[in-house]
């Protein structure tokens, strides 16, 4: 699996307007199906490029974003979008939140920890301090949105393409040449603070999947995994872990879109997303977008807002201020589940897959999707 993420917005709101939505795209394109769908896009963009033979989703109509959407529907991949409406906060908002996750980093630190852990957490705590507002929320709306992307893509390709499950290959838009403070700040982090999310809220696997091809990143049994089977109440053998530095640690790369297909893709539906949101792109554009996201309760895209006193929460849902538009891709979007012949079929040939499982990967087995090894 490749998985192409890019954003699209100012993140930052100095003249407080009302419902300025900005966006971040995580793009899910099957391996087995990239190279013929990138030859298939560039074939489909020739002469859409600037300068430098990239295309950038502002500069494309309706007509040509609907094209893309449209190709991209033969290719089975899948989108996850994350907004956020800056018209709900105050730079002071902002400011104040990002202080106090800074200080959050490094509040347990003793002694007693290895002096390079203190050095990283102290380097870590300085960047967060330092980053614009902008470049701090475009970070913090990443930690829901990796995990979440997993989360989708394991329980869809085990269900229609489980062979995409052995390999996963992550690519973020690069801010420049180097990799910034802010790339180091947030991708650093990203490990611990999706660790803590998951031991309080274990997620449970579908029925009917293939799970083998993902075998390989599991763990059960472990006396980390013992100890939160025990404090959430679950029974031995219910809770597995992901290895989360092979999932996503060992090929998480930060690139330049104007050399990278798929981040150019993740760009185009970002932006189609984010101006239809803010009503700068009509239907025809972006009205069938919700057919590359799986439909999800309340929303296939994900609404989060920032709030610096809500005693510990990191996000909290809102009421929409955007629904017309939501309620229009959450009609498009597509079901995990098959029709009811489908799921018998689909439930008899991966059975004997799924036998080394202590338990059937239904309703009780659940899965922490970011253990560290």
């Amino acid at each position: 699996m490749h998985i192409y993420i890019d954003e699209s917005g100012i993140f930052r709101n100095p003249s407080n307007q009302d419902n300025v939505s900005s966006c971040i795209a995580a793009l899910a394109v099957p391996t087995t199906k990239k190279k013929e769908l990138f030859k298939q896009f560039k074939k489909l963009t020739h002469g859409w490029g600037d300068a430098n033979g990239e295309v950038k989703g502002r500069a494309l109509d309706e007509g040509q974003i609907a094209s893309v959407i449209a190709l991209l529907q033969k290719f089975d991949v899948l989108l996850q979008v994350i907004m956020i409406d800056l018209g709900l906060h105050t730079e002071d908002e902002i400011t104040r939140f990002k202080e106090l996750q800074a200080r959050k980093i490094t509040e347990h630190m003793t002694d007693a920890h290895h002096p390079n852990v203190i050095r990283q957490a102290n380097e870590i705590r300085e960047a967060f301090i330092k980053m614009p507002n902008q470049l701090f929320v475009q970070a913090f709306l990443m930690f829901p949105l990796i995990p979440r992307t997993l989360l989708h893509m394991i329980w869809y390709y085990a269900r229609r393409i489980p062979e995409e499950l052995q390999w996963f290959y992550w690519m973020v838009d690069a801010k420049g040449q180097s990799k910034t403070a802010y790339e180091h700040a947030w991708s650093t982090a990203l490990f611990p603070i999706m660790g803590t999310q998951s031991a309080e809220d274990p997620v449970s696997f579908v029925e009917g999947g293939d799970y083998s091809y993902f075998e390989k990143f599991e763990e059960r049994n472990t006396e980390w995994i013992q100890k939160v089977e025990k404090e959430k109440g679950l029974e031995a053998g219910e809770l597995v872990s992901a290895k989360l530095g092979q999932v996503i640690g060992e090929h998480f790369v930060f690139q330049d879109s104007k050399y990278n297909v798929g981040l150019q893709i993740a760009d185009i539906l970002a932006n189609a997303t984010q101006r239809a949101l803010n009503r700068k792109l009509k239907l025809a554009g972006w009205k069938d977008i919700g057919r590359l996201m799986l439909f999800r309760t309340p929303q296939p895209v994900q609404f989060v807002q920032i709030t610096p006193d809500n005693k510990g929460e990191r996000t909290k849902k809102v009421q929409s201020p955007f629904s017309s538009v939501l309620r229009i891709i959450k009609a498009k979007s597509k079901p995990l589940w098959l029709d009811p012949a489908g799921e018998a079929a689909l439930d008899e040939r991966n059975r004997d897959k799924n036998e080394h499982q202590t338990r059937p990967l239904g309703e009780h087995s659940k899965i922490d999707l970011t253990r560290l090894p």
